[in-house]
C-alpha cells in the first residue's frame, strides 16, 4: 500500500505541469483566433447607383451596398459602371467600426478617330482595336498612345490625354511611303533608267516609287548626250522634272573667267582643266618669282652705277664699268624671264576663257520643276446636245 500511494505521489507531480502548460498553449491559441476572426463593415454609395463594386479583385454587389464581416486589414476598392470612368481606392477596415465611402463617378473619356484613307488599322497601346472611323469609349483617364496603320502607308502615331467627360477628336492624314516621278519632255528618243531599270519615258509620268534616294541616268541614242543625277523622293511627293540637252549657258564661261580651268572642270572636262588650271599656276608663280628676282637685280645695278659714279681711280673705275656691264646684261635676262611668265600666264587665260566659250557654253541638264511654273494649259469643256447629237467644244 506504501509503494502505491508513492507510485501515485509521483505521477500526480510529473504530469501536473504539462496539463498547465498546455492549458496555456490552448489559451494562447484560442487568444489568436479570436483576434484573427475580428472584423469590421464597409457601406459604400455612389452617384450614379447600380455600380458594380470589386473588394480585393472580387465583385461583391452593386450600391448602395453595406458589407459586414470585412476582415480587418487593409482592401483594394474598385467601383465601375458603364459609360463612366472607374473609381480605384483603397481602405483599412478596423475591428468593430464601419468605413463609409461616398463615390462620385464621372462620364467616360474617349476618343474619336478619322483618317484620310480611311479603314486604317487602329492601335490603343499596341493593341488593335479597330478601324477608322472609329469611336472609342475608355473608362481609365490619362495619357494614350494612338498608332494609326494602312498598307503602302506611313505610321501615324500620337499621345494623347483623354480627360473624364471629354472626347478627344484626332484626324490623321496618313502619307504615302511611295512619291512620284513625273519627266516632262517632248522627246521620245530618249533612254531612261532609274535605279538601274529601264523605263519608257511615255510611262514616267507620276510614276510611283519608294521615298529615298534613286539615281536617274537619261541617255539620247546616237549621240554622247547623257545625264546621271540622283534625287531623293520624300513620302507623298509629287516630284516633277524637266530635262534639257544643250541648253545655252555661260556659266562655265564665268567659271574660267574666275579661275582658268574650273570651267572645264565644272562641265565634266576634268582633265583639260586640271590641266589649264596646274599651267596657269605654275606660269603665274613663275612670273612671281621673276618679278621679285628682276626688282632685286634693278637694286643692285643703281646701287652700284651710284658707287661707280663716285670712284677716282682708273683702274677701279674701269672694274666697276664692266661689272655694271654684266649686272645689266644678267637685268636683261630677268626682264626677259618675267615678261615670258606674265605672257604664258595671260596666254593660258585667255585660252582657258575662249576655250569655255567655244565648247562649254550647252549643257544637259535634269532640273526639278515647281507646281506655279508649270505652263500647263487647262482646256474648258462644253457638251452641247442638239438633235439628238452631243457636240463637244474644248476651248484653250
Amino acid at each position: 500500500m506504501k509503494y502505491v500511494c508513492l507510485v501515485l505521489f509521483l505521477t500526480f507531480s510529473i504530469t501536473t505541469p504539462y496539463a498547465q502548460e498546455s492549458a496555456r498553449s490552448k489559451g494562447t491559441t484560442s487568444g489568436r483566433g479570436e483576434n484573427a476572426g475580428a472584423s469590421g463593415s464597409i457601406s459604400i454609395s455612389s452617384q450614379p447607383e447600380e455600380a458594380d463594386v470589386y473588394l480585393d479583385n472580387g465583385m461583391v454587389g452593386r450600391t448602395p451596398l453595406s458589407l459586414a464581416r470585412i476582415p480587418v486589414g487593409h482592401h483594394t476598392l474598385q467601383v465601375t459602371k458603364d459609360g463612366y470612368c472607374d473609381f480605384n481606392d483603397s481602405l483599412d477596415v478596423v475591428s468593430g467600426s464601419e468605413v463609409t465611402r461616398t463615390v462620385r463617378l464621372d462620364s467616360a473619356c474617349g476618343f474619336v478617330v478619322r483618317s484620310l484613307p480611311d479603314s486604317a488599322a487602329v492601335y490603343l497601346q499596341d493593341l488593335y482595336i479597330g478601324k477608322t472611323p472609329l469611336t472609342v469609349n475608355i473608362r481609365k483617364p490619362g495619357w494614350a498612345t494612338i498608332k494609326i496603320s494602312k498598307r503602302d502607308y506611313a505610321l501615324y502615331q500620337k499621345n494623347v490625354l483623354l480627360e473624364p467627360g471629354r472626347t478627344a477628336n484626332i484626324d490623321a492624314r496618313l502619307s504615302p511611303r511611295f512619291g512620284t516621278f513625273t519627266l516632262d519632255t517632248y522627246a521620245n528618243d530618249m533612254a531612261v533608267s532609274i535605279d538601274g531599270t529601264q523605263f519608257d519615258v511615255a510611262s514616267l509620268h507620276e510614276q510611283m516609287l519608294p521615298a529615298g534616294n534613286h539615281d536617274i541616268v537619261i541617255h539620247r541614242p546616237g549621240s554622247n548626250d547623257s545625264i546621271a543625277q540622283s534625287i531623293f523622293l520624300s513620302i507623298g511627293e509629287q516630284s516633277r522634272w524637266e530635262v534639257h540637252f544643250g541648253r545655252f549657258t555661260m556659266k562655265h564661261c564665268f567659271h574660267s573667267m574666275l579661275l582658268p580651268g574650273l570651267g572645264q572642270m565644272t562641265d565634266g572636262a576634268s582633265l583639260k582643266g586640271v590641266v589649264m588650271m596646274a599651267a596657269f599656276a605654275a606660269s603665274t608663280a613663275f612670273a612671281v618669282l621673276e618679278s621679285i628676282d628682276y626688282t632685286a637685280k634693278v637694286d643692285d645695278f643703281n646701287n652700284a652705277y651710284n658707287n661707280y659714279g663716285r670712284l677716282t681711280n682708273e683702274d677701279a673705275a674701269k672694274q666697276a664699268s664692266d661689272a655694271l656691264v654684266d649686272k645689266h646684261n644678267s637685268l636683261n635676262t630677268a626682264f626677259k624671264l618675267r615678261s615670258a611668265g606674265i605672257i604664258a600666264a595671260s596666254s593660258i587665260y585667255v585660252i582657258s576663257v575662249v576655250d569655255a566659250f567655244l565648247f562649254h557654253t550647252r549643257e544637259n541638264v535634269l532640273e526639278p520643276l515647281s507646281s506655279e511654273g508649270l505652263g500647263v494649259i487647262h482646256p474648258s469643256l462644253v457638251l452641247s446636245p442638239s438633235g439628238g447629237q452631243c457636240t463637244l467644244t474644248i476651248f484653250f
